[in-house]
Formats: structure tokens, C-alpha cells, sequence
């Protein structure tokens, strides 16, 4: 995305937050009502470029309806749904009302819809609704579809990282969620998420169909599990704004399983544990990627196709700890260029090409105490590391170990214990980095501690009343 579109996000995010703010909302009370203006606001779009081909095509005698518009993949919005008729009601109007009246009526006329959009907008004053339509407003209509996707994905991880641990159960950080579909490349097929959130894996998969010149809607077919019906109506919301459609479920995948999934899908994420069988990629990610804990995590990747393969007996282990960019004190991510450098190495390890995947990829090795701007130390690209283009162990980063020595350390899938350490200067970061992290842990429990405070608080005062 360009500057210009990330100067659009930001000012959208700082005048939603302050109306948030303004209006006495929790973050988790403000954010749905918000991503489904951003939806009508995308479909408002989508709507007007397609009245625009529709008018201007001869149909005869017959009045163009609700048909030809779905049959470009485009949801139907009746007058009372446009966007405009929103934004140019007369002072004193019922917003509220009038906006759950529109999202009703979207409901109605696209059956896959159905159940998805927020109808709480009377639980906004009319002033902050009115403002935050002005404020969606602005976002420019020559813009493409996928930038309002980028815009709902950015107001997804700005509201999840708002929420604390609540944000943590509908949002994986995209910059993971990228790097496990550069590693699975879901090219075609069925795939299958038994915990998908808001749908950032299906929403990343499509992206990397699309990067490789080819429509999502016919390579690949979308299927999820969620237990919290919000967070479906979140990610079936967030399929539409990219153009999407899946069949996510209601369910908690624990000791539920509506798809009936065992061996009926290509693709998968999921959570372990699982054995060493199957097992073809471990990749060790370093703490405060995720929203809500400043824990480091494993991502694990098994392979049905690698049997009676050369990698058949083998596992990859990748530490990629040092590689970050950090983009606040408290929060990491991968640039492009790192989940491209870290899939490479996957791609060498599978004898596959590395030529039309984006790039080369660099390594940006983090260090410093966490500072903004400190964590660029030095910068290797893929050809640097394997200048053969082949597969090689790189102390400190990658290694590939047989199930005998595996087995010898006893069956740990722990990267750190095979991959080692690269040779550097003891330079006594790891001990302000882990401060850091106490630090960043304690101030975000200190927070949720203030939100319960609150929250009793209002519920003894409402007690009281009754009393």
C-alpha cells in the first residue's frame, strides 16, 4: 500500500478512536458497529462503479434489478442503504435508527448476508454517528476494493490490540498469519480454518492466489469454525469486504465438528499438540507479536505430501527469534521482505523455486532494548545466505535434523535446541528485553485490572439504584 493509503488509515483510526472516546464506549462496543460502516461503505463503492456498467448496458425493455447486480459479484443496496442517504439525512434524524433500518435492508435483499451486519447503531449518539459517517466518507471512491479489505484488516488489529485479551480471541497478527501461508502455499484446494477468527487466514490466502495471477473464487474454497457467533458475523463481514464468500459455522472445535473435517480438506490451521509424524517445517517466533500476551510461540507445519520424499525423515527447524521489525515498545511484526525471506528458506528445504514468490526477501535482525528505530541491525537477502541457491545450515537460523536425532533430544520440536546459535558479540540485551516484556505485561494487566475496577464499580452503583 501506498503512504497516501496509510496516512488514509491512520486518520480514519485517530477519528474513530476519538469519537470512541467521546462517546463513552468501550473499544469492544464501538469496534463491530464500526468495521459494518466500513463494509457499507465498500459496497456502497462496489455499487455505484457497477450502476455506472449497468446503465450504460442495453437490457431492452426490462429495468435492471437486484440480478444483474449479484451477478457481478456485487451486493444489492437498496435507496435506504446507500451510503449517501446516510450521510445526508436531515438534522435531527434518527441516525441510529435509520442505520440499523439500512443494514436491515442490505440483510434482506443478499441472502449470504443474512444475520452478518450490526444493528446497534442507537447505541451511538446520534453527534459521534453522524461525525464517523463524515469521517468514512472521506475515504476516497476511486480506490480499489482490496485497499477497503486493508482498511477493515487495520481496524481489526488497531481494535484487537485495544481490547487486550478480548482482541486476542478474533485476531491472529497478520504479519503471522502471512508467514504461514507463504510456508503452506494454498495454490488450489479446499481450506479449512476450525478456529478462523475474523478470517485472516482465508482473507491472506486469497491474496496469495491473487499474487500468483489467479482468481481466489475458482482456485481455492473457504471453510471455518468459530465458537463466538460475534466474531463469524467479524470474519463473514470481512470475506465480503475482499469479495469472498465461505461457508463458516458456528462451533467450538474442541469436541465440535460441523465440516465433518477429517481428511476432507487440502489446508489447515489449527492449534497442536501433535506428534512428530507428519511434521515437515518448525518455526520458532520471538515474544510480542500477539496482542494480548508478550509470549514467544511455535508455528508448526505438517505435510501429508512429504512421504516417500527425501524430507520424508526429516524435520526443518528455523529460529526466527532475531528477525522483527518493531513497531511500537510493546509490539513485532514481519516486514514483507522477512516473511519472504523466512518462506525462502522453506522453499530451498522443499527443492522448490524461489523466483516469482515477490522476491528475494531480507533478513532485518532485531536487537537493541525495543526502541523504535533500533531494531534494524543488518540486512541479508536470500542469495546472500545460500549462494548456491541451495539448501545449507546457517547456524543461528535453520537446520534440518532426521527423526534419530530427533529422537535423541529426547522427541523436542524446540528450534532452539537443533538450529543453535549464531556466533555474536554478548552485548546483555536479553535481560533489558525480558524487563521490557515483565514491564509491557504488568502495565497491560494493570489496565484490564482498571477495566474490571470500572466495570464492578457501575455494577454495585446499578445495585444500589434498584435498592
Amino acid at each position: 500500500m501506498t503512504n497516501s493509503y496509510a496516512d488514509v488509515e491512520r486518520r480514519l483510526w485517530e477519528s474513530a478512536d476519538e469519537l470512541r472516546a467521546n462517546s463513552g464506549l468501550r473499544s469492544w462496543e464501538y469496534s463491530v458497529p464500526v468495521l459494518g460502516l466500513i463494509f457499507l461503505r465498500f459496497a456502497d463503492q462496489k455499487f455505484s462503479l457497477a450502476q455506472q456498467q449497468i446503465e450504460g448496458t442495453p437490457t431492452g425493455r426490462r429495468v435492471p434489478g437486484k440480478t444483474d447486480y449479484q451477478a457481478r459479484g456485487v451486493v444489492y443496496l437498496p435507496p435506504e442503504s446507500r451510503f449517501s442517504t446516510l450521510l445526508n439525512l436531515p438534522e435531527g434524524a434518527d441516525i441510529g435508527r435509520a442505520t440499523n433500518d439500512a443494514m436491515a435492508a442490505v440483510e434482506r435483499e443478499n441472502e449470504d448476508l443474512r444475520g452478518v451486519l450490526p444493528r446497534t447503531y442507537t447505541r451511538l449518539p446520534n453527534a459521534s454517528l453522524v461525525a464517523l459517517l463524515r469521517s468514512l466518507s472521506r475515504i476516497p471512491i476511486e480506490i480499489e476494493g482490496d485497499v477497503f479489505g486493508r482498511i477493515y484488516e487495520y481496524f481489526l488489529g488497531r481494535f484487537a490490540m485495544s481490547e487486550g485479551q478480548r482482541g486476542g480471541e478474533f485476531f491472529t497478527p497478520i504479519a503471522l498469519v502471512k508467514l504461514i501461508v507463504e510456508v503452506i502455499e494454498p495454490y488450489h484446494g479446499l481450506i479449512y480454518d476450525p478456529a478462523c477468527g475474523s478470517g485472516g487466514m482465508f482473507v491472506q490466502s486469497a491474496g496469495f492466489v491473487q499474487n500468483h495471477q489467479k482468481n481466489p473464487s475458482a482456485e481455492i474454497s473457504i471453510y471455518g469454525q468459530e465458537a463466538a457467533a460475534e466474531t463469524v458475523r467479524l470474519c463473514r463481514m470481512n470475506l465480503a469486504v475482499h469479495g469472498l464468500s465461505g461457508d463458516i459455522r458456528q462451533g467450538n472445535s474442541y469436541h465440535e465438528d460441523p465440516h465433518n473435517s477429517r481428511g476432507a480438506f487440502d489446508f489447515v490451521m489449527a492449534n497442536p499438540p501433535f506428534n512428530v509424524n507428519g511434521v515437515d517445517v518448525m518455526i520458532s517466533i520471538g515474544p510480542n507479536f500477539f496482542y494480548t500476551v508478550t509470549l514467544p510461540c511455535t508455528l508448526w507445519f505438517l505435510d501429508r505430501g512429504k512421504r516417500d520424499t527425501e524430507r520424508e525423515d526429516t524435520v526443518l527447524f528455523i529460529d526466527a527469534r532475531q528477525d522483527f521489525t518493531q513497531i511500537d515498545r510493546a509490539h513485532r511484526e514481519f516486514t514483507p521482505e522477512q516473511i519472504e525471506y523466512l518462506a525462502n528458506i522453506v522453499r530451498l528445504y522443499r527443492r522448490e523455486e524461489i523466483g516469482g514468490h515477490g522476491g528475494d526477501g531480507g533478513r532485518d535482525v532485531g536487537g537493541g532494548c525495543g526502541d523504535v528505530g533500533r531494531d534494524v541491525i543488518y540486512n541479508v537477502s536470500t542469495a546472500e545466505t545460500f549462494p548456491d541457491g541451495r539448501y545449507r545450515d546457517v547456524p543461528g537460523l535453520c537446520r534440518v535434523a532426521t527423526r534419530a536425532e530427533i529422537a535423541a533430544q529426547n522427541w523436542s520440536l524446540n528450534p532452539g535446541r537443533y538450529v543453535g546459535v549464531a556466533a555474536r558479540e554478548a552485548d546483555g540485551f536479553v535481560f533489558a528485553e525480558r524487563l521490557e516484556e515483565l514491564h509491557e505485561e504488568l502495565k497491560a494487566l494493570n489496565r484490564q485490572a482498571r477495566v474490571l475496577e470500572e466495570r464492578i464499580a457501575g455494577n454495585v452503583a446499578q445495585l444500589l439504584e434498584r435498592t
